[in-house]
């Protein structure tokens, strides 16, 4: 877009002209957030979005190596200079600054120490830069900034660096400006001003997501902008939400487990009532579809599954009896989630996991840990695991297609994917028993090896494709809660895969839970 320079006479100039301009962008743009992110290669990703927001370390200066210190103090000084002219030259550097160790913090990922020296410096740089604009002085950085984000000649990823401040400062004017550049730019710049929509929420910011998602529901970038910004920011607003709702009716009937799955997670994001409403309305539509073979059981189990953490009732499987409780509470005779004492009891399955799919990928944990007694029957905690797992197989019975990956020191698959028939679980049981428990508690390479080699067989045949796995782990992992989340926001991760995970134990849990809580799945913890 044309270069607009934005009068620094005061901050409620600057709010008035952006809204003009939104509003003239608004009222050509057919759909807020319609555009389409395929156009062009560049377009295709929002880049990394985790489900679960990770805590963020702030150094303080003197924790940054020596030889930051002088540069950035020097710098960081000249933002309370009393001329206008010197505080933006040291904004300008700063700005300058944080682009080049933004770049170089990528290598922070694979364990680099440049790469985690330059994240160090990100995240000063930005702690410092957001705290200038929400000082009470703050407004002429703000101008500077938003002067930044609508300059065309200024290099994109300056410009995006500076729409992310703003946006992570949460100022008044940065709302308006995402919508402006959502609307009127292509490219990284808009992606970086949807991702930063993704995490502010904002009633007006949530309404032009769920636009652009209700246009483009397909598009796996949407999938995973909206899973994140429902997952690591709760709930939409009414308003927001029910713009969702025709849309994720469609993609439960999906004959692709992950737009199905990925539908139940952003449902999440509904308030309680009209989450209750889609789920009811979707039940029975879900369940023509399994039975004719086109949606996968699990969304089945996770409608039902979901009804009853929010009810407390448990019906089964069989819409009829949920429908007719909620036309119960439509009318006022049941409360939405009153416990009446009389809900039935869900098959305790897999230490109390229950029946989660029939499409399942097991990561068992066969460390030396796990050669310790079980309770008080006599067993190991492994050999009542593997109980425990052909019991899940004799009572899921035929149709149920699986795989067992055991991990300790490394990663093996114990048991090739396979469908359930007569004798299965006997040859599993004599294969698993074989092996004694032994070595550390590699729980990254199992779920790892499994994620492999699910990608692998779903290309020989994707009927068999495992929707979930169930991790079981009775040990302190070698891995923690942030592996768990980078994994999850990795671009291969499938979205709508649920990780079920069993903690034995009293072991400290982190990266478990994070697999389970960053893909809806559940988290049980058991002791013997």
């Amino acid at each position: 877009m044309a270069y607009l320079r934005i009068s620094n006479t005061t901050l409620a100039a600057r709010i008035g002209v952006l809204g003009v301009v939104l509003g003239i962008l608004l009222a050509w743009t057919p759909v807020a957030g319609a555009q389409p992110l395929n156009k062009r290669p560049q377009d295709r990703s929002f880049g990394s979005l985790a489900h679960s927001k990770a805590p963020k370390y702030i150094p303080t200066l003197e924790q940054l190596p020596k030889k930051w210190h002088r540069t950035l103090k020097r710098r960081l000084g000249g933002l309370k200079d009393e001329s206008e002219k010197a505080r933006r030259s040291s904004l300008g550097k700063l700005m300058d600054t944080l682009a080049h160790q933004k770049k170089l913090s990528k290598g922070a990922q694979f364990g680099e120490r440049n790469g985690l020296q330059a994240l160090q410096v990100v995240n000063f740089l930005e702690d410092q830069i957001v705290h200038e604009i929400q000082q009470s002085r703050g407004a002429w950085a703000v101008a500077a900034l938003i002067e930044q984000v609508l300059d065309s000649s200024v290099g994109e990823s300056r410009r995006s660096m500076a729409l992310w401040i703003l946006s992570q400062a949460k100022h008044s004017d940065a709302s308006t400006l995402l919508l402006l550049v959502a609307n009127s730019e292509t490219g990284e710049l808009r992606r970086q001003a949807l991702r930063a929509m993704a995490h502010w929420p904002r009633e007006e910011l949530d309404m032009h997501l769920c636009k652009g998602f209700a246009k483009h529901s397909k598009d796996r970038n949407w999938q995973d902008l909206m899973g994140h910004r429902v997952g690591a920011h709760g709930p939409l607003s009414i308003r927001a939400g029910s713009l969702l709702i025709p849309t994720l009716r469609l993609m439960t009937v999906s004959g692709d487990w992950r737009v199905a799955g990925q539908a139940l997670w952003i449902a999440k994001g509904l308030a309680k009532e009209r989450r209750v409403e889609f789920l009811v309305g979707s039940i029975a539509s879900v369940a023509v579809g399994v039975k004719s073979g086109t949606v996968r059981w699990r969304i089945l189990a996770d409608i039902c599954r979901e009804l009853r953490e929010v009810s407390g009732r448990s019906f089964g499987l069989d819409p009829r009896p949920w429908q007719a409780w909620y036309q119960r509470v439509l009318a006022g005779e049941l409360e939405l989630d009153a416990r009446d004492g009389k809900e039935q009891r869900t098959v305790v399955e897999f230490f109390g996991l229950g029946r989660v799919s029939d499409h399942v990928t097991f990561v068992i944990d066969g460390s030396g840990s796990m050669d310790g007694q079980w309770g008080t029957g006599g067993k190991t905690t492994y050999e009542e695991a593997v109980n425990q797992l052909v019991g899940y197989l004799d009572n899921m019975g035929e149709g149920m297609h699986f795989r067992v990956v055991l991990f300790a020191d490394d990663a093996k698959v114990m048991v090739p994917l396979q469908k359930f028939e007569e004798g299965t679980s006997a040859r599993v049981a004599a294969i698993m028993l074989k092996r004694m428990p032994n070595g550390a508690t590699a729980l990254g390479a199992g779920v790892e090896l499994a994620l492999a080699r699910n990608k692998r067989d779903a290309r020989r045949n994707k009927d068999s494709e495992s929707d979930a796995f169930i991790v079981l782990c009775d040990g302190a992992t070698i891995e923690g809660a942030v592996w768990a989340r980078n994994l999850i926001a990795g671009g291969d991760f499938p979205l709508g895969l649920r990780l079920h995970c069993v903690q034995l134990g009293r072991y400290p849990a982190g990266a478990m839970k994070a697999l389970a809580e960053g893909t809806g799945g559940r988290f049980v913890r058991v002791l013997p």
